[in-house]
């Protein structure tokens, strides 16, 4: 018969000591997570597990309050026309929120998360972004107190609505 106990020393369900987590959450900042399975000898389900939960749990402590100005951009995530956009904090060049896909939802899914946050669509006032009509209708709809500042590859073209 096996039986678990509660210890100090390990989250519970993990399998792992919280210094093997920190480990894997250390080397998860700067490592693939194939590389850190093959460098720790432990399978990347079990790394996945780890890291989802530590991120998990920091995304529930998130705080968007003091965000006011965002710089979007969408980058290739695979060949053929698979897209990420990419949503970050201008003052602070942190990284706030990452959307599969480069339309008008991708406006709604960053304004539900900045609801979330412990913020509103009101506080966002300034927007960076290329001039996709998706991007502008987007902001328009779901941020209509911001203005909007074009990409452009000799300057910045500021424009309000």
């Amino acid at each position: 018969m096996v039986k678990q106990v509660k210890v100090p020393w390990a989250r519970e369900g993990s399998g792992f000591t919280m210094l093997m987590e920190a480990l894997i959450v250390f080397f998860a900042q700067t490592m693939q997570i194939a590389q850190i399975s093959e460098k720790l000898k432990i399978t990347d389900k079990r790394i996945w597990r780890v890291v989802s939960h530590y991120v998990s749990k920091a995304l529930k402590e998130v705080d968007f309050s003091g965000i006011s100005a965002i710089d979007m951009d969408e980058t290739s995530r695979r060949k053929g026309h698979e897209y990420l956009t990419v949503f970050a904090d201008i003052d602070t060049g942190r990284i706030v929120h990452i959307y599969t896909g480069k339309d008008a939802l991708t406006l709604k899914s960053f304004a539900d998360s900045v609801e979330n946050h412990n913020s509103s669509h009101e506080r966002i006032k300034n927007f960076c972004c290329d001039m996709s009509p998706a991007f502008i209708r987007g902001i328009y709809e779901h941020f209509p107190f911001a203005s909007i500042t074009f990409e452009n590859s000799d300057s910045y073209l500021p424009i309000t609505g």
